[in-house]
């Protein structure tokens, strides 16, 4: 859920980098109740109840159920009744629309169940019983959502850990899918992957990574719906592989972190280190690897922490003792600070969400503490001393909500490059306005969005009825 900006300018961004501080405090740790929140094993985030807050929802791995977390609108969550206590072992929930009704619902996998589910939501948090999209998938695990067939609707992906397989079901738009498709099946225990355009041909590629104690290899599969010719889906492993030999890949994913408008790779070994790989002109990877505190790296996120208009690294600990969760400071060009610790409490961080969880437009950070049975939250406690405050605080939009044309409040007579994003954040178009112009909005579907502003940085959400 992701969109990269850059500075063109290495003097600006070091004057920007001069007057900011970026710190976090935990300012919420919910205990869950037992036996249904023993041991909360994934997050995520997104619209829940349509208040324009975000909200959180989690699974748990020995307690097999799925709950949400209402946001007050200032980052303070309430735990709600579960969404279902009768999935055993959730291995992954993930946020969208799954029925195109213009609300969020919630996805989960179970891993001992050999199921991928899907509860539809009402709009106001109240969710349905489970819907089976399939329970045949041996060792159900890591979720993605996307339009794998580029027909405009939101396909599901699912690693089956057991079945050696990675697969894709088709979307056919009210919440029915069609018939499982497979991605790939010959890479031994699969444990994550991502979906993203990764060769720039406008369809979607997929990077898997396996769980092989000492053998763990990333290999990247690129969609051949263009090259085809056909309109039909396959995929093909590149001919050169990222990496092998690792301990235990336990998350990947495709982003760009060296700001060349070009996708990398960032990979999380729980038994060993947290690096990326750039793809060389040759189609072989070079490899970084992240200096850290942290020798257990169970999960990763990549956004802009410190306003600075650059998504930097946060990650987390699979280990249950030291240091849980540190971020990297993204320096351009594909240089990183040395890790800033976060925090040091949890025990065994196996997955994360980041957010603006209370609306202050900065990115606030969620995570699971597998072993103390607890959801964390922690605000971004950013100050930034510059002259584009002013720009920030006077840059608005509106009506809100909106039915037709989007007009913009503009402190400055000059051209604004903004981007128009979805409620998951997927890009849906870049524009550039003025004081002059309004953004025609009428073909969009009801729903909540977001206008973010790259200079200055600044997000707005709104509401489109």
């Amino acid at each position: 859920m992701k969109n990269n900006f850059f500075f063109t300018s290495m003097l600006m961004f070091s004057c920007l980098a001069c007057f900011a501080q970026t710190t976090f405090t935990n300012i919420q740790s919910e205990s869950l109740p037992l036996p249904n929140g023993d041991t909360p094993y994934n997050i995520d985030s997104g619209l829940i109840d349509n208040n324009t807050s975000i909200d959180i929802v989690f699974g748990t791995y020995d307690g097999g159920s799925v709950f949400w977390m209402k946001n007050d609108g200032l980052g303070n969550f309430t735990l709600q009744t579960e969404i279902s206590t009768t999935l055993t072992t959730v291995a992954d929930v993930t946020i969208a629309d799954v029925d195109g009704d213009g609300d969020n619902d919630v996805l989960a996998s179970s891993y001992s169940a050999d199921k991928l589910v899907w509860f539809t939501n009402d709009g106001n948090g109240n969710f349905s019983s489970e819907i089976i999209i399939s329970n045949i998938i041996d060792g159900a695990g890591e979720i993605k959502v996307g339009d794998i067939n580029n027909d405009t609707i939101l396909d599901v992906a699912i690693v089956a850990f057991d079945a050696n397989s990675t697969v894709w079901f088709p979307g056919n738009g009210d919440g029915t899918f069609g018939a499982i498709n497979t991605i790939d099946n010959t890479l031994a225990s699969p444990s994550a992957f991502d979906i993203k355009d990764f060769d720039g041909d406008t369809d979607l590629d997929v990077v898997i990574v396996t769980l092989v104690a000492g053998s763990s290899q990333t290999e990247v599969f690129y969609n051949q719906y263009i090259e085809s010719g056909t309109m039909t889906v396959s995929f093909i492993k590149d001919t050169n592989t990222i990496s092998s030999g690792k301990e235990q890949l336990f998350d990947v994913a495709f982003e760009d972190l060296d700001n060349d408008n070009d996708l990398d790779v960032i990979t999380a070994d729980i038994f060993g280190n947290l690096e990326w790989y750039k793809k060389e002109t040759n189609g072989t990877y070079t490899e970084t690897t992240f200096t850290s505190s942290i020798s257990n790296f169970a999960s990763l996120d990549f956004k802009d922490l410190d306003n600075d208009g650059l998504k930097d690294v946060i990650a987390g600990s699979g280990l249950a003792i030291g240091n849980q969760l540190v971020w990297f400071k993204n320096n351009d060009l594909g240089n990183y600070a040395a890790e800033a610790v976060i925090d040091n409490i949890q025990a065994q961080v196996f997955s994360l969400t980041v957010n603006d969880f209370n609306n202050d437009n900065d990115i606030d950070i969620a995570s699971v503490s597998y072993l103390d049975d607890k959801i964390n939250i922690f605000d971004n406690e950013s100050i930034t001393l510059n002259t584009s405050n002013t720009e920030i605080t006077n840059t608005s939009i509106f009506p809100n909500p909106v039915s037709n044309n989007l007009f913009f409040k503009l402190p400055i007579d000059r051209n604004y490059n903004i981007e128009l994003l979805d409620v998951l954040g997927r890009k849906i178009s870049n524009n550039t306005i003025s004081k002059n112009t309004s953004l025609n909005l009428s073909s969009l579907k009801q729903g909540i969005y977001f206008i973010r502003f790259k200079k200055p940085n600044k997000i707005i959400k709104f509401l489109k009825k």
